[in-house]
């Protein structure tokens, strides 16, 4: 609620996805799924360490580390995207996992 987001899957939170990211497929295939995330508990669900951002002029740094738990499993993925603010979208222009 901090970014004033709305609550997961609500109108809101819905309009602002389709708003900054119209053309992600990621997000979209969200949206359509309502917005589900699988919550921490359940035999399989996924979640973030931590998440940073860095505005710079146009640009947008995001990096964080993702984590992922399946049936006893548990694995993790560092990432660092770049995208630009274009108008009123967010484009991802790079996306780099480690």
């Amino acid at each position: 609620m901090a970014l004033r987001l709305g609550e997961q899957g609500s109108n809101k939170h819905v309009e602002i996805l389709k708003k900054w990211f119209p053309n992600e497929s990621m997000i979209k295939n969200f949206i359509n799924d309502n917005c589900h995330v699988t919550r921490p508990g359940s035999s399989l669900f996924n979640g973030y360490e931590y998440l940073n951002f860095i505005v710079k002029h146009d640009t947008i740094i995001i990096s964080y580390k993702f984590f992922t738990y399946n049936r006893g499993l548990s694995n993790f993925f560092i990432v660092k995207d770049i995208a630009l603010i274009k108008k009123d979208q967010i484009i991802f222009i790079k996306k780099r996992w480690r």
